[in-house]
């Protein structure tokens, strides 16, 4: 026969046991929290859900693949404020990698090399020369190899500033 004692503390301990495994965020919900059920006014009827594909009027990006990013243009008109905007995006940005002129050659080129890995790209390469507008554009959104993602780093003009510089140096085979 179980003592008194030992019923006490064995219940006790299935309880806290029991409250470990609630889905709230206190282990004991006395008063079930608001924000786990749907939320409705009186008479309202429940909302649904968007559909995956649904775009929000505050402007969210449509997400390309690469092969279809290979058809987009450039929204921009490539002007000397372009450039220069584009240059002041690329020295916060890109610089520390590719290097002042976009060759490949910033001070973090030496540490991929060091630790084997790929080295920044130089911009004047065949490889860059050979992309389009919307591949610059798709790889500075969703990042490639060792390069990170910028998509939700600049903003969609910004990365459209960064490929005309991309270009501007991919053509004239120079940086600023």
């Amino acid at each position: 026969m179980v003592g008194r004692g030992t019923a006490v503390a064995l219940a006790l301990g299935l309880a806290l046991l029991a409250a470990g495994c609630s889905v709230g965020a206190y282990p004991f919900d006395v008063f079930p929290e608001m924000h786990y059920q749907p939320s409705y006014r009186a008479g309202e009827p429940p909302r649904l859900s968007p559909p995956a594909s649904a775009v929000p009027i505050t402007g969210k990006e449509v997400d390309y693949t690469f092969t279809e990013a290979q058809t987009l243009a450039i929204p921009l008109a490539p002007s000397p404020s372009a450039l220069a905007a584009g240059w002041q995006l690329y020295g916060v940005n890109c610089a520390a990698c590719h290097g002042p002129g976009g060759r490949g050659d910033g001070p973090m080129a030496a540490r991929f090399q060091a630790a084997g890995a790929v080295p920044p790209v130089d911009y004047a390469s065949p490889r860059v020369q050979a992309r389009s507008a919307g591949e610059l554009y798709w790889i500075l959104t969703n990042g490639l190899g060792n390069m990170p993602p910028f998509g939700k780093l600049l903003a969609s003009q910004e990365r459209w500033l960064l490929v005309l510089l991309v270009q501007e140096v991919a053509q004239k085979g120079e940086g600023q």
